[in-house]
């Protein structure tokens, strides 16, 4: 029994504050309230991908450790995209337009949509892609992130300069998100 304890991973109290509060920020942010919005989207997700950095362990960059950020990230992120599809279906029968050609393209825009991992952005260049997927973007983000995080460390040994190289992507997709050339 000892051991098992042992094992258990340590809680870090301020680390699960923080989260906590970018959870409630995310739920109030989504209440439709613009100010409210505008307050908590300045934070939070930037936020939750700092302690991911924060809590990042560096191990070797091998086809397990992707497999396992796959699982972590990616099967849950697919899983909740083929429900939507499903969903998303079963509404259209419901709604009575159950032609196969209304079904197929909703699906293949599900689909595109899930490729795409839209959060809220719904067009990119010249896609328009209707709908959303929705906060499940995060997913995506957060694995690709995981896995580009752990390159740089790999190539580069200052650590001030990997700090740099990691603002840098993000900068990036903050610049062009606005411009909706990027999907997350």
């Amino acid at each position: 029994m000892a051991d098992v304890v042992n094992k258990r991973i340590r809680r870090v109290g301020w680390i699960d504050i923080a989260r906590g509060i970018c959870m409630l920020a995310i739920i109030a942010g989504h209440f439709g309230v613009n100010w409210i919005g505008n307050i908590v989207f300045l934070f939070h997700l930037p936020v939750f991908f700092i302690l991911s950095g924060y809590l990042f362990k560096d191990v070797p960059l091998t086809a397990g450790y992707i497999a396992k950020k796959f699982k972590t990230f990616m099967l849950p992120y697919f899983i909740t995209c083929f429900a939507i599809i499903i969903i998303d279906a079963i509404v259209l029968i419901i709604h009575g337009d159950d032609s196969i050609a209304s079904i197929t393209g909703k699906i293949a825009d599900d689909f595109t949509r899930s490729i795409w991992a839209s959060g809220s952005c719904t067009k990119f260049g010249d896609i328009d892609l209707g709908g959303r997927i929705g906060a499940i973007w995060f997913l995506p983000a957060l694995f690709f992130a995981t896995i580009i995080f752990s390159i740089i460390k790999r190539l580069i040994k200052n650590i001030y300069i990997q700090g740099g190289g990691n603002c840098q992507p993000g900068s990036c997709c903050v610049y062009y998100s606005k411009s909706d050339l990027v999907s997350f």
